[in-house]
């Protein structure tokens, strides 16, 4: 407890050691009593900023729930066709894409693994045991299922 503590007041004197930090000219002006004096530049930044934390905050209120870029980026980028297909041992079939989705929510886990099937690709593969049926989605068909809640 006491070395947190004695830390804590390190991390203090190191912020406030330094003259160029703005931190210390805040603080240092306001003892003096002196106004402190930004540029526009650096007030319009921070209003900027503000007013972007305002806006994110008033969405959080209201559960506004917002689309992760990582996803909108993936989607736009990956024009693939989706495709599913289900193998038993050595033979394999493609089927359609509201029966891979039922079947592979059945399936007792879902992990990544790349197959090929002719000239087609699949990156994930469900199943239950090794010996038994397994269904191979590519990621369209894998995002498909999981935005129809199926997955």
């Amino acid at each position: 407890m006491f070395f947190k503590i004695y830390l804590i007041i390190f991390q203090v004197k190191v912020i406030f050691k330094y003259e160029n930090n703005i931190l210390y000219n805040i603080f240092k002006m306001a003892k003096k009593n002196r106004p402190i004096k930004y540029s526009k530049k650096i007030i319009n930044i921070f209003n900027v900023s503000l007013a972007l934390m305002s806006f994110l905050l008033l969405l959080n209120l209201f559960n506004v729930n917002l689309p992760h870029i990582g996803y909108a980026v993936y989607d736009f980028l990956d024009q693939e066709e989706s495709n599913c297909f289900i193998s038993y041992k050595e033979e394999f079939n493609q089927i359609s894409m509201s029966h891979c989705c039922n079947e592979a929510r059945k399936q007792l886990t879902c992990k990544r693994q790349f197959n090929t099937f002719g000239d087609l690709e699949t990156d994930i593969i469900c199943f239950t045991g090794q010996s038994s049926l397994s269904y191979h989605l590519n990621n369209q068909a894998y995002h498909y299922c999981q935005d129809k809640g199926m997955i």
